[in-house]
């Protein structure tokens, strides 16, 4: 359910993604290609519109304030071309 200022949406389908961490991103197709929602439990609940998402990242302790707050959970796709004003994650 989103409920927005001028409307609510219902999603009567999602899909799952992993939760994995930030600093194992970089290899995140070896990871995400082992995990099994029986044996990993960090799972997040996305539209299928999405289907671009192929997991998400939570953001420990505030190295990224004021954009993204503790606990924000980000969904990556890692897949889709950057447009100007999207944020990224940078591996330099």
């Amino acid at each position: 359910l989103y409920i927005g200022l001028n409307h609510s949406v219902i999603a009567t389908q999602q899909t799952s993604i992993p939760i994995i961490d930030l600093d194992k991103s970089k290899q995140w197709e070896d990871i995400i290609s082992t995990l099994k929602p029986d044996t990993y439990f960090d799972w997040i609940m996305v539209d299928p519109s999405i289907d671009e998402a192929k997991f998400a990242v939570r953001i420990h302790g505030e190295s990224m304030w004021p954009q993204f707050q503790a606990n924000t959970i980000l969904i990556i796709s890692p897949d889709t071309e950057a447009k100007n004003r999207d944020f990224v994650i940078a591996y330099i």
